[in-house]
């Protein structure tokens, strides 16, 4: 029977969608919904199990299908629909971003840049004054450029890691919430500590990956 076949893949395939369903249609806790799984669906709605409490049994709850479909040969397309409007209702995407792709070029140099900035200020009795390797390899020795960089010290370090906390504990991290629901944690980390390094360019690297599966999703659905 179709309605069967629905069921099976639902639970099989799309177990995360049946947790949205709850989240959104129902406003079903993450953890009530965790173990959502499909046990019925007619043309008016779809019979979904969630836990109402701590250890609880799971038990079913009716999430409605509104309009009403003629057939549950509409069942695909209605819950597709679903599934992107319990996702926007949620503040997710339907574009998943499941790992880290290589640095870039431009990342990279921020990255070092910023760093060794940070480690000359933080240390700068002994990267600042006249011989010091630092200050030859990297002010090549400039005596006004030392000068500036240990006069404004403490207002360079709290630009440096201010910056970089804003990024990771902000933006970057709105963008992992959005589009990294689904990730495990060792993602979430990579994602975050790149954004510590690289700033604002680990922030238009996501969005580029974002964009990337936006378009590769476009063209499998063409």
């Amino acid at each position: 029977m179709i309605k069967d076949r629905i069921i099976r893949h639902m639970n099989a395939d799309h177990q995360d969608s049946l947790v949205h369903y709850l989240r959104h249609y129902t406003k079903a806790s993450a953890s009530e919904a965790a173990t959502a799984q499909l046990i019925d669906i007619n043309t008016a709605g779809m019979t979904i199990t969630r836990v109402t409490e701590p250890n609880g049994p799971p038990r079913p709850v009716v999430v409605p299908i509104e309009p009403p479909m003629q057939s549950l040969g509409e069942a695909r397309e209605r819950l597709v629909a679903m599934s992107h409007e319990s996702l926007e209702g949620l503040g997710l995407s339907r574009w998943k971003v499941e790992k880290y792709p290589l640095p870039t070029l431009t990342g990279l140099v921020y990255a070092v840049v910023s760093c060794t900035l940070l480690a000359m200020l933080l240390f700068p009795d002994q990267t600042l004054p006249p011989g010091a390797e630092a200050r030859q390899l990297f002010l090549f020795d400039s005596d006004k450029a030392a000068r500036f960089l240990y006069r404004y010290q403490r207002e360079g370090r709290s630009i440096i890691m201010g910056t970089a906390v804003f990024h990771a504990a902000v933006r970057m991290r709105r963008r992992l919430k959005r589009h990294c629901y689904a990730s495990s944690w060792p993602v979430w980390v990579t994602w975050l500590i790149v954004a510590l390094l690289e700033g604002p360019i680990a922030c238009r690297s996501f969005d580029r990956t974002v964009r990337a599966i936006e378009s590769s999703s476009g063209h499998r659905v063409r």
